[in-house]
């Protein structure tokens, strides 16, 4: 993989070459996560930037200038990526309400809501998936498992009134 220089597979992939991106996303996919991770605090979400960073570098690849500089101008990237990364995190945690702060009534509603929709299904999963696992198993284990709350007592440890 080293044999080629950065600036050799960049004229590589201009020129058509379908592998020589590949050589070179190898060459710099732990770069990239790793200053997503660092940036978000998340190895999934990282993953998913390191894709978008690489999908846009090849998509602008015809507009550097400096071959030369390729990585650094591809970390540029992974940083504008992170930042439209954690902008969207910020809109998705302004959207969510605490539960404590709904009526009795409204989640019922909120849950009809959402799963009336395609995007709706995507926020309450994006929902379940923010909380922390001590309140997530409960409710994966009711709602999808079908599980009564005496059965998720015994499994979490606590009682069924507590579920």
């Amino acid at each position: 993989m080293e044999e080629y220089s950065d600036e050799m597979l960049i004229q590589q992939t201009l020129d058509g070459h379908k592998t020589a991106f590949s050589i070179l996303v190898a060459r710099h996919k732990g770069a990239v996560h790793a200053i997503a991770y660092r940036k978000l605090g998340d190895f999934h979400e990282a993953e998913d930037v390191a894709q978008e960073t690489f999908l846009k570098a090849h998509q602008k690849l015809p507009t550097l200038k400096d071959k030369e500089k390729f990585a650094g101008w591809l970390y540029a990237i992974a940083t504008n990526c992170c930042r439209m990364a954690l902008r969207r995190r910020k809109r998705r945690n302004a959207e969510s309400v605490p539960l404590d702060e709904l009526k009795p009534g409204q989640i019922s509603q909120i849950s009809l809501d959402l799963h009336s929709s395609e995007p709706g299904n995507q926020r309450l999963h994006e929902a379940i998936e923010s909380l922390p696992m001590s309140a997530r198993k409960p409710l994966e284990l009711y709602y999808m498992q079908d599980m009564s709350c005496s059965e998720i007592g015994r499994i979490v440890g606590v009682s069924a009134n507590a579920i």
